[in-house]
């Protein structure tokens, strides 16, 4: 099965993964409602029959970037404040995205540094198993300084995605 990821940026840097749903197309449209806190709100085209949510809570109108992942290939969004809507004592701040060249290439050229680095092969670590293989993972993801939004397997799935797109090089 194909897996997708989100990797979000924020404005100071901070980077966090998301696995998504197979069927997840693209984005639709990204904005952030403030009552007393902020929840930003993505919203995921799919070719099923409803549309997916994320909802983001930590810094939601910092939110710079984001990359959609699917088997290897990725497409990025730079986010850009459009408008806001007062109502009451809600406000919507809504957002375009502009997709931008890039994808996952700076982020496979840092992961085959590290490999350099340690005089590790991509090969050798998707071909290991069980602990072993979470530690290496897991080490990774501390020098790629890499986060997970809910799921620590989602970003742990992302860096053996990233580790094959390595291996091709």
């Amino acid at each position: 099965m194909i897996q997708k990821y989100f990797l979000f940026e924020w404005k100071d840097g901070v980077q966090e993964v998301a696995a998504i749903e197979p069927e997840s197309t693209g984005l639709l449209r990204y904005y952030v409602i403030g009552r007393i806190e902020e929840h930003g709100r993505l919203a995921i085209a799919s070719s099923s029959k409803y549309a997916g949510l994320i909802i983001l809570d930590r810094k939601p109108r910092d939110l710079k970037k984001v990359v959609l992942t699917e088997d290897g290939t990725a497409s990025e969004y730079l986010l850009t404040p459009a408008q806001e809507h007062h109502e009451g004592n809600r406000v919507e701040h809504k957002f375009d995205f502009t997709q931008v060249e890039g994808g996952l290439d700076s982020l496979v050229n840092k992961l085959d540094e590290i490999l350099q680095s340690k005089n590790k092969k991509a090969k050798a670590i998707l071909e290991m198993s069980g602990q072993q293989k979470t530690n290496e993972l897991e080490e990774i993801r501390k020098e790629m300084k890499l986060r997970a939004l809910t799921e620590e397997a989602d970003v742990l799935g992302f860096i053996e995605m990233l580790l094959s797109k390595v291996e091709c090089q």
